[in-house]
């Protein structure tokens, strides 16, 4: 009796024992699940947010800004500007007209070309870009950041530099305009070495090179002519370490994770390549394994270069670029990024991640939930007639000290 009664005892403390096991192991299971689909949820933020506009997109035609004199702050112009309020508009517009988008590095703390010193080189580099690309003068719209983005309100401004890697990569051209000048309150000088050194400059830059065929369309103004960017490798090869860029802000760093891996995103996907010649067989590793990340990517990079040998382009070559494995650590510090970039790459692979284009923008530009299953190439921007107007949003004031 005695041991029929141990062995019903053990028996009942084994099945505790087990159920409670189980259960532990269902919470795990349940919790592991949560924090992917958490994890899904914010790649999938990312990639939306690189195709949404937070803000309007602001532009100016050139010989309007030319009549401005100097660099004008947005409220004093708003009159003059043209507002694209929605993702799809900006993409119609800048598929109809020309658009540059005007890159440099502020001359001072609180106000960008106090000397003037920008405004005459940002005409000068606007007009050398219309007759470089055979585009008339009179057609071509600027994107310049003091009169492009609201200055006075911190909350609207906030929203506009939130969407600055969105309009960098909308545009149909890019000028870097850095003569060499000096700074109002550092006494320092201030070319093209130190704007290369700028953070945000940097990301300005990749924003570009992310969009098919941008190496091309991206030039360098000095002072003394129009110099196209694919000829300076190591200059946009430095541009992709955004984040050991110099920052005023050193805060604006983690800030910008999410925008750098929608980015990501958008390179990976090979907006200018064939739907056959596509690889995007990334192999599936453990994330926290550096070795395997390694012989991934350079299993990926390898994949890639041979696909498109037939169809290599400069935009191709920046993909390269940003999957060589020795720039992994520069590009995505592991102190920021973690295992996200992993996830990313494996999520797109999978199909998980949708992109706007695979569903219908609705009426505020950010896309529904699509229904069909996720396409691998971008199509081209629908043809469509875009309302050109401007309006006045009130009086804001704010020192975007985060670009000075």
């Amino acid at each position: 009796v005695v041991v029929v009664a141990a062995a019903l005892v053990g028996a009942f403390a084994l099945y505790k024992a087990g159920s409670l096991l189980l259960t532990r192991y269902r919470a795990l299971r349940a919790s592991h699940f949560t924090m992917k689909q958490d994890r899904l949820k914010r790649l999938q933020a990312c990639v939306d947010a690189v195709h949404r506009c937070d803000h309007p997109m602001v532009v100016v035609r050139l010989d309007v800004f030319e009549q401005f004199g100097k660099l004008p702050r947005h409220e004093d112009v708003r009159a003059s500007l043209v507002f694209l309020d929605t993702y799809a508009d900006v993409l119609a517009f800048s598929h109809a007209k020309p658009v540059l988008f005007v890159s440099h590095q502020w001359l001072a703390y609180h106000e960008p070309d106090p000397d003037n010193a920008h405004f005459a080189a940002m005409c000068a580099a606007a007009r050398l870009v219309a007759a470089e690309r055979n585009e008339k003068p009179e057609d071509l719209y600027l994107w310049v950041d003091f009169c492009s983005v609201p200055q006075r309100n911190r909350a609207v401004q906030a929203a506009a530099i939130r969407s600055l890697p969105v309009f960098a990569s909308a545009c149909r051209f890019m000028v870097c305009v850095c003569p060499p000048a000096r700074h109002k309150n550092l006494g320092t000088v201030v070319d093209a070495t130190t704007y290369a050194k700028r953070g945000w400059c940097r990301l300005e830059m990749w924003a570009m090179l992310c969009q098919a065929q941008g190496l091309s369309r991206m030039f360098v103004y000095e002072g003394d002519g129009l110099r196209p960017v694919a000829a300076r490798r190591g200059w946009y090869k430095e541009a992709m370490r955004v984040f050991e860029g110099e920052f005023t802000v050193e805060a604006d760093k983690a800030r910008l994770v999410d925008v750098v891996l929608g980015l990501h995103a958008r390179g990976l996907r090979g907006d200018d390549a064939p739907v056959e010649d596509t690889p995007l067989s990334l192999q599936r590793v453990d994330s926290s394994s550096t070795a395997s990340r390694v012989s991934r990517l350079d299993s990926f990079r390898r994949a890639r270069q041979r696909s498109f040998r037939k169809h290599e382009s400069e935009s191709t070559i920046v993909r390269e670029l940003v999957t060589e494995s020795s720039l992994q650590t520069a590009l995505f510090p592991p102190e920021y990024f973690g295992g996200l970039v992993d996830d990313l790459e494996h999520h797109i692979n999978a199909g998980d991640i949708r992109f706007p284009d695979d569903g219908v923008p609705d009426d505020d530009g950010s896309p529904e939930t699509p229904t069909m299953p996720p396409r691998r190439l971008h199509g081209r921007p629908s043809e469509k007639v875009v309302e050109i107007r401007s309006y006045h949003s009130g009086s804001t004031r704010e020192l975007k000290e985060a670009t000075a």
